[in-house]
């Protein structure tokens, strides 16, 4: 997870994005449909309460980016991991050591 957030606080200081919109694209590289009601609630849950149309501004630039792509319209509307998102997660797996109950694989 550190390496997660660590990550998409990069990607969103590269593109801009201002640096409470990683909580949605933590979200987002776990495989979860961000809204702009969950960005939101996340954001009321961490006491920075944002309004409707920061929280879409927000998701908006993120998809300019690249990184979210939206799906649906409308109320419909959710946003999933885009390309650079889905590019560190792969990074971030693929760096870990296996393990399990007696110790770390071998491989």
């Amino acid at each position: 997870s550190e390496k997660y957030w660590e990550g998409v606080d990069r990607l969103a200081v590269q593109h801009g994005i201002p640096g409470r919109a990683t909580a949605a694209l933590f979200d987002a590289i776990h495989g979860y449909r961000v809204r702009n009601s969950s960005y939101r609630a996340v954001m009321d849950d961490w006491d920075e309460p944002i309004s409707n149309q920061v929280a879409t501004n927000d998701l908006r630039a993120m998809v300019r980016a690249g990184l979210l792509e939206q799906k649906g319209i409308k109320r419909g509307t959710f946003y999933i991991a885009g390309v650079p998102l889905l590019e560190l997660r792969d990074k971030v797996r693929s760096s870990r050591q296996r393990i399990d109950a007696a110790g770390i694989f071998d491989d």
